[in-house]
Formats: C-alpha cells, structure tokens, sequence
C-alpha cells in the first residue's frame, strides 16, 4: 500500500511537473507573441508618423504649387498673375550680376531725376537695367503719343505694344533667357532691338528676382493693414503709406529706385494711352513688389488685391515716395 502511494505521489509530481512545464512553454510562446505584436505596433506607429510627414509635406509642397501657379485669377475686371507670389527668390535662372542680387549690388548709373518740385532735379545712382527699360519703354511710348489720336496711334509700334499686354505679357521663356544672358553681359543695358514687351518682361524679371523686394518685408503688414482698413480711399492711404513707409527704415536706394519707377508709371498712365491706367499697371506690377516674406496660401489671392490697391494708390500719387 506505501509502495502504491508513493508510485501515485511520483506519479502526480511528474504530471505537474509536466503541467508546469507545458504552462511555462505556453507562457514563453505568448511572450513572444506579445513581443512580435508589440514590435509590430511600434513599426506600424513608426510607419504612420513618416506617413504623416510625407503627407504634410506633400500638402505644403501642393500649397506652394497652387501660390505660384502659371495662372491669372480674376479681380475686378483685370487680372492677377500669381506667378510672382514665390516661394524661394532668385530660382527662375541663376543669379548674375543684374538679376536675382540685392539691389546694392546691381551695376547702377547716374541718372538725373526731378527732386517733385517741378523746378529741381539731381543725379542719383540708380541700377542699370531700371534705366535702360525705363528709358526705352519712355521712347517706345510717351514720344509717341502725339499720334495718340489716329486709329493706328504709335508709328512702327504694334498698337498692341502699346496696351497693358506689355506689363501683362510675358515673352517666350527662350526668348526672355536670351535677353536676361545678353542683359547680364552688358551689366544692365537692355539690347538696341528690345521691343517694348521685352523690356517690361524684363523688368519684371528684376523686380521679383530681388531677393528682398523693393518694398522690404517689414512694410507688409503695415501696407495690407492699411488698405483693408481704408479700402480705395486715395487720400487716406496715402497718408498711411507714408507713415509706414517712414517707420520701416526704407534703404535710400530702394526709396529712389521705387520713386523712379512710380513716376514712369504716373506718366504713362497720364498720357492717354491705349488700354493704361493705373489699375490695369497695379495687377501686374503690384505683385513683384508687394509680397511677404512667407506666404500664405490661403490668404493669397486677398493679400495680393490689397497688394495691387497700394501699387494703384502710389501710381497715381508717386510722391508720397519721396
């Protein structure tokens, strides 16, 4: 009987002993897949977080796209081309001696210009390309406009040289990289046989490639601000954009550079010609000086129109520049 129960207690040991062991196996193996599935967790979290990194980017990289678009949007009858609102200056050709450098860096030349007095002038440095575009677009144009009132109103120019095409229209993409390559060559002067669309594409070419543009970054807000608040009232944003404008600590030389180029603008729009006011000049121009520093997709388009009534306002009063 003592032999029996103690063959049965042995008997029982080995069974729990086998029991146990089976347990702890089970327990090792659902570790294990506790580990692997723990594991596969944090690769699956890894994955997603880079996912959603990839996907922000994406998103970022499409806002930037849609804010530099090739495209006009509609405003008032005229038109918005966005393809100046860009992310990076300088990224449409390398950057030379004229185009994409800071403006005090760019070849200049001594140009006499009227101190707004009517009685005064004197000479200043202002860049070469400024010059040369102005000055041929000035003969292109305002000398021509004694023949404002025939049908076909600018001898040896096509009447629709003479129209907003030649700010809104930008020349072909080979031929604009010849006469940036040929601009660049001639440390500004803008070829003999430069039409008047040539010219204004490349002064717009200048202007956006600037890597601060001509109305520093600080002046934003202050400038948007001031045409929201105050709409199309001419007088009261002139008075605004000169506080603005005095309090930003404006370069001497962008001051001078924007003056000469604003009274161009004054005087074209002044001379009767063809299809140019202030408006139509604003939408173009307003664009490649009027930007901030990091834009906005969503609030681009409204931004660029407060961008544009500014660049009116000062075109029909140039002296508030100076």
């Amino acid at each position: 009987l003592l032999q029996a129960m103690l063959s049965s207690t042995n008997l029982e040991q080995e069974t729990g002993k086998t029991s146990m062991s089976k347990h702890t196996t089970l327990a090792e193996k659902g570790q294990r897949v506790g580990t692997k599935i723990a594991e596969g967790g944090f690769k699956l979290a890894e994955q997603s977080i880079r996912a959603g990194k990839r996907l922000k980017e994406s998103v970022k990289a499409l806002g930037k796209k849609l804010a530099v678009m090739k495209a006009f949007k509609s405003h008032k009858g005229h038109t918005i081309d966005l393809q100046v609102v860009k992310e990076d200056k300088g990224k449409e050709g390398k950057s030379g001696q004229v185009f994409g450098v800071p403006l005090q860096k760019t070849p200049r030349k001594d140009v006499e210009v009227d101190r707004g007095d009517d009685f005064t002038s004197e000479k200043v440095m202002m860049p070469t390309i400024v010059v040369s575009v102005i000055s041929a677009l000035s003969e292109m144009l305002l000398n021509k406009a004694m023949f404002k009132g025939r049908k076909r109103s600018f001898v040896g120019l096509p009447r629709s040289s003479v129209s907003t095409s030649i700010f809104r229209e930008t020349a072909a993409a080979s031929r604009l990289n010849e006469l940036r390559e040929q601009v660049e060559k001639s440390g500004g002067e803008i070829p003999a046989d430069a039409t008047a669309s040539d010219a204004a594409s490349l002064l717009k070419l200048f202007l956006r490639e600037l890597p601060e543009p001509l109305f520093p970054f600080r002046a934003y807000e202050g400038l948007i601000s001031a045409s929201v608040e105050h709409g199309e009232s001419e007088e009261k944003l002139q008075d605004v954009i000169r506080s603005v404008l005095r309090h930003c600590d404006m370069p001497v030389l962008d001051r001078q550079c924007l003056l000469y180029i604003f009274r161009f603008f004054h005087a074209i729009c002044s001379a009767d010609l063809p299809e140019i006011e202030a408006r139509s000049i604003s939408v173009v121009i307003g664009p490649n000086i009027i930007y901030p520093e990091v834009q906005s997709t969503m609030s681009a388009l409204s931004e660029t129109q407060h961008a544009c009534n500014i660049v009116r306002v000062i075109i029909n009063n140039p002296d508030v520049l100076s």
